[in-house]
């Protein structure tokens, strides 16, 4: 080895060695769990090396690659040349940004430890911590811990490893693997969305509420920047009848430190942001409201500081060491009086706040169901204190700003104790429930109620009526809690075509007297038609009239009756759908295809809306294998079938834009019916692995070859449609590269029946 080589190498090794130092000094921040259990194995790779380079090979540069595990980029080219890998092209800056790291976190999260990890992203353990507490319950979508993985380090391939890549390689080539660098660009919507076309906008007279959220907002720490709502979106949005929109904030990042209580440097930029998005977004005629889920819970170790920090703590969440910042303490009344009145009085403008005070974080004693484990809270009734928080709230809002307003969302409130809590509201706050909630289901015997936000049913439920009138009879305005274009049934795209849904629901929720909508949660804020038609039905005319005038606003007057009848098959189809709770958020619905077939049972659960893994127990729930497998059928036979009537359309005497919006259409659609067939091949193979039974090989086999080519279907439109897959707090499910990783599972697969 030459001396200029040695010399460049010692250089690397030593700034690789700086790196580990800078990034371990603060290791202990981050969440631990009493579990101690150790990575998957993904055995389909030849190494957990060869895994590394694998999956992040479209979304890391080399250079970081090789940091990461102190190598040399060239070590890391040499393993991704025995898999066959074509030469990186350039590296999207956005895939360690707020808006996609997650993406990067969830493929390396079994294979690199805390300190790998913080080098890969390029973040101090303060940040990820924060991200994992913040960012939409992200440490319980990978479940809660943080698995046992040796540091990885570069070696140098054996024989037989190198075999394995080869075989790899060979399947990739045969594939096309040279396509994951002819993927359209990701996070693309940013620039759509970035200016505005001068869209027409009609201006709401009325004090009607339609709240939606953003597509791509970061979720945790979204006014750390301003970047969450860009005036070509909330153009979009207006021009679709939103008049707000929100943002997830944390009070104790709006406010400086005060006392015993936490606060943040970067406050008064928070706040900067806040108000320059309150001043673009009234442009358009929106208002601004934050999502309040207050006064934040903290570690056991913060109320050990002093007996000051003691005397606040309340109640303990059941799982966590999480402690509730107990509300009948006046101090923390007081703070939390105190904070509301000073992010108000810096916003004038500000629309409001709409609030969650139960069984979301920790936040008063009776939130999680566990206020008996606080000495002043065990004896107190729970709508006494939610009521309290809400009207504390309420009343700093409206000090500094008499026309914000407060809504109260109910859920995770008792129900018994809905009407109590109710009577003990300020007249001026509105009342929220969702509005499909309680909806009974029966699906091959098996009874449920909805109990979550859902597509596959038509509110409002006589649960919501009641709740709504008891309101009104208190002089309490009422709203409703939507969801129009997703929900967790399936978030891959940015909407569902169940344009019949969406306009049974807003006729029902019209004639019900119900004129405030909260339109979507942090998945479906995307402008689409389902949007418009929700916000523009008529109730003088019938749902196919007003269903008729999307279709023919988009797609022409010729094609309208043919994607009319497209979009109420699909809403009939996805009637069948298998809910519950449990089911939606673990099911592989959001993963699809791009959930790895595992040859051999791996004994760990399915986590929220993340890892599937191969837990068909938790993905049925409820439900009988068979029955939770058949159901899934009938929504992928459905939509097949819708997609059928959709290939009849003549395009021919489209506009460019029409044909655009069809072809855009057309691909969200396959993708939700590519995802529901894959589920029920999932669900099929595992039943069928398990079982153990000669007799099942070729039935294994025949799943495995319908599951690869769902796979290369799903990957060519997700080489061109830069929104599939994505959803904003989860960022990409997958892009091209885990297709390609699905089919080596598939071939590994069938080598090991």
């Amino acid at each position: 080895m030459g001396y200029k080589r040695m010399k460049n190498l010692f250089i690397f090794v030593f700034i690789a060695l700086l790196s580990v130092f800078s990034y371990a000094d603060d290791i202990a921040l981050l969440p631990t769990s009493d579990k101690d259990k150790p990575a998957i194995s993904y055995d389909y790779f030849p190494s957990r090396l060869h895994a590394f380079v694998f999956r992040n090979w479209t979304s890391i540069p080399v250079e970081t690659l090789a940091k990461t595990i102190s190598a040399t980029p060239a070590q890391i080219n040499e393993i991704a040349s025995e898999m066959g890998l074509p030469p990186q092209r350039k590296i999207q800056a956005e895939w360690i940004s707020p808006n996609g790291y997650i993406t990067v976190l969830r493929r390396n999260w079994h294979i690199l430890n805390y300190r790998q990890l913080l080098i890969l992203l390029d973040v101090d353990a303060k940040t990820l911590r924060s991200r994992l507490d913040y960012d939409d319950f992200l440490f319980g979508k990978l479940g809660n811990f943080k698995p046992i993985c040796d540091e990885l380090h570069y070696k140098k391939s054996t024989q037989a490893v190198k075999e394995k890549a080869k075989h790899i390689a060979n399947l990739l080539k045969k594939n096309q693997i040279e396509k994951i660098n002819q993927e359209c660009e990701k996070f693309a919507f940013f620039k759509k969305f970035s200016k505005t076309k001068g869209l027409q906008i009609k201006k709401n007279n009325n004090e009607n509420i339609n709240i939606a959220s953003s597509y791509f907002s970061d979720f945790s720490d979204p006014l750390l920047t301003d970047v969450s709502y860009p005036e070509g979106l909330l153009e979009e949005l207006a021009s679709r009848g939103v008049n707000g929109v929100w943002l997830h904030v944390v009070l104790n990042m709006l406010v400086e430190p005060d006392g015993i209580f936490p606060g943040s440097k970067d406050a008064k930029r928070r706040i900067a942001n806040l108000n320059k998005l309150i001043e673009r977004a009234d442009k358009f005629g929106i208002k601004v409201w934050l999502y309040f889920n207050e006064p934040r819970g903290m570690e056991g170790k913060f109320y050990e500081q002093s007996p000051a920090h003691k005397a606040i703590r309340g109640a303990k969440h059941q799982s966590k060491d999480i402690y509730c910042m107990c509300t009948s303490n006046k101090d923390v009344m007081q703070w939390l009086s105190k904070s509301v009145e000073k992010v108000s009085s810096q916003t004038p403008k500000l629309g409001g706040v709409f609030t969650i005070t139960a069984f979301e974080n920790p936040t008063n004693c009776h939130s999680g169901r566990n206020h008996k484990t606080c000495p002043r809270c065990k004896d107190k009734k729970g709508y006494d204190v939610i009521s309290e928080v809400n009207n504390t709230i309420f009343r700093a809002l409206r000090k500094s700003n008499p026309s914000a307003k407060l809504i109260a969302w109910d859920w995770g409130w008792i129900n018994k104790e809905v009407e109590k809590t109710i009577e003990r509201l300020d007249k001026d706050i509105i009342y929220m429930a969702l509005s499909e909630r309680d909806i009974p289901l029966n699906f091959g015997g098996v009874k449920a109620k909805i109990n979550e936000y859902a597509l596959s049913v038509v509110g409002p439920s006589q649960r919501a009526l009641e709740k709504w009138k008891y309101a009104q009879a208190n002089k309490i305005a009422q709203m409703a809690k939507i969801q129009i274009n997703l929900t967790w049934e399936f978030a891959s795209t940015p909407a569902l075509p169940l344009l019949k849904t969406v306009a049974q629901h807003s006729r029902n929720l019209k004639n019900a007297g119900i004129n405030n909508y909260f339109l979507s949660w942090s998945l479906g804020g995307y402008p689409s038609e389902n949007m418009e038609l929700f916000n523009s039905y008529d109730i003088t005319k019938s749902v196919k009239e007003n269903m008729m005038r999307i279709a023919e606003k988009y797609y022409g007057k010729k094609s309208a009756e043919k994607i009319c009848t497209a979009w109420e098959i699909f809403s009939d189809s996805f009637k069948e759908y298998p809910f519950d709770v449990y089911t939606i958020y673990k099911g592989p619905h959001n993963v699809g295809v791009a959930n790895p077939i595992y040859a051999r049972k791996t004994n760990f659960s399915a986590t929220m809306v993340c890892y599937p893994f191969d837990d068909l127990k938790s993905w049925r729930s409820i439900y009988p294998e068979n029955i939770y497998i058949d159901q899934m059928r009938k929504v992928a036979t459905g939509f097949s079938k819708a997609l059928e009537v959709l290939e009849s359309v003549d395009t021919n005497d489209m506009t460019n834009s029409e044909k655009s919006h069809f072809i855009q259409m057309k691909n969200w659609a396959t993708t939700a019916y590519i995802h529901f067939a894959s589920t029920v091949n999932q669900a099929e193979f595992v039943k069928l692995r398990d079982e153990q039974k000669q007799a099942n090989i070729g039935k294994i086999q025949t799943i495995l070859d319908s599951e690869e080519t769902l796979t290369k279907r799903q990957l060519e439109i997700a080489l061109v449609d830069t929104y599939v897959g994505f959803e904003c707090a989860n960022h990409y499910y997958y892009t091209a590269i885990d297709f390609f990783e699905k089919l080596i599972s598939i071939d590994f697969a069938r080598k090991n029946f």
